[in-house]
């Protein structure tokens, strides 16, 4: 995003860290009787009762504006009062939705923090914009009603609203949100011109990008990227059962070692961890989590082929053409993503396939991979035409203020 004027960046510690609230007994002094309420009776007793009174263990609620009430009567807490004064003290505050509104039974925390953002930013009268984001109902759990009518009746406060694929947005409207709502493309696809022409920033070796502190034996001699290879990373669907997607993977990466090209595993972050298991179980070389963000980048967008249930690797793939056969993941998005880079015939397999649908996937990246660089060419168009098309969301948050 352009700049205008200073932009400060609230801490990840916003979505991730619980603060309780309410308790009227000092802080140094509930926090013990909190840790002690699963051994002494008086402990729970008196959870109870502060419970009674309106005390939480967290301070985000469903109810966007129990939240930011919860915010404004608890001051006293640093970590509450940080984010008080760094949407207080700003102009503009933008929320980058990413993969947080979909509506599960269990809604993530990241949803209910950036939801108090907005409801505490239109508190205070400030413009505020909410981007780059998901709108996707759970296709485990199905639609959260109330979840989903606390996130429209939010994103009502907003000055403008828009959605990272077209499938959220026709959503959106399909459940009565605000007609001026839009879909920008997501902005990792700003990372196109860093990605499109990447395959001189490989090394023949592999063993020059193996990271601290993977440097052992297993990793070293195990890389070639000077010839073809396919990429596989696992999913957020994936993630959710790790015995049985190391299981699944390990079937999967056997039968597509029947393809020409030596398989590669790329695990994206801890949902991915169990391709380590998967790589001992079946031999096959690790692209270890902690290369650096552009080299893993560039390792995706030169393979020739790449099996994925991942959003975001799969755009970094796009950027140099790597054609993509897609598995399931948390939400609509690895199918929505398919229609915004132009895929023929938009399909999903399981996020964990089952044996029976092995021959079909191999077949897929088979067809994929005949494709050669007429495939490749259609996919990079289309990533530049959506990386233009990011360079939108720029324009949308024109306010003059600042940006938090």
């Amino acid at each position: 995003m352009q700049r205008s004027g200073d932009v400060e960046y609230l801490s990840g510690e916003l979505q991730t860290r619980k603060e309780p609230v309410g308790f009227t007994l000092p802080e140094w002094v509930a926090k013990r009787v909190r840790q002690r309420r699963s051994r002494y009776w008086w402990a729970q007793a008196y959870v109870e009762l502060e419970s009674l009174f309106g005390a939480r263990f967290d301070y985000l609620d469903l109810d966007p504006e129990m939240s930011r009430r919860n915010i404004l009567n608890s001051l006293d807490n640093e970590h509450v009062r940080d984010l008080h004064g760094a949407v207080r003290r700003h102009d503009t505050i933008v929320v980058d939705g990413n993969g947080d509104m979909i509506f599960k039974e269990d809604p993530r925390r990241s949803l209910l923090a950036d939801l108090a953002v907005v409801e505490l930013a239109d508190y205070f009268d400030k413009e505020v914009y909410y981007v780059n984001s998901i709108f996707a109902d759970c296709p485990i759990t199905g639609r959260n009603e109330e979840l989903a009518a606390q996130c429209l009746k939010t994103l009502e406060k907003c000055d403008a609203v828009a959605f990272r694929d077209p499938r959220s947005l026709e959503l959106f409207r399909e459940m009565s949100g605000r007609e001026d709502a839009r879909c920008i493309p997501d902005s990792l696809f700003h990372w196109y011109d860093a990605l499109k022409d990447s395959r001189s920033h490989l090394p023949e070796n592999g063993d020059a990008i193996v990271p601290f502190p993977r440097e052992r034996d297993a990793y070293f001699g195990t890389l070639d990227f000077s010839g073809d290879y396919i990429c596989v990373t696992g999913g957020s669907r994936a993630a959710f059962s790790r015995q049985r997607a190391y299981e699944g993977y390990s079937e999967l990466v056997e039968r597509l070692k029947e393809l020409d090209p030596p398989v590669y595993l790329v695990p994206t972050g801890v949902g991915d961890h169990f391709l380590y298991d998967v790589a001992e179980e079946t031999g096959t070389a690790i692209v270890p989590t902690e290369v650096p963000i552009l080299m893993g980048g560039a390792i995706l967008a030169n393979a020739r082929l790449f099996v994925t249930g991942r959003y975001h690797p799969s755009i970094m793939a796009a950027a140099g053409g790597t054609p993509c056969v897609f598995l399931g993941a948390d939400s609509h998005k690895t199918r929505s993503l398919q229609r915004m880079l132009g895929y023929d015939r938009p399909h999903i397999f399981s996020a964990i396939p089952p044996p029976d649908e092995h021959d079909n996937i191999l077949a897929r990246g088979l067809e994929l991979l005949g494709g050669g660089r007429a495939v490749r060419r259609r996919i990079q168009a289309e990533a530049e035409v959506r990386a233009e098309e990011a360079t939108n969301l720029a324009t949308l948050v024109n306010g003059t203020g600042d940006a938090s």
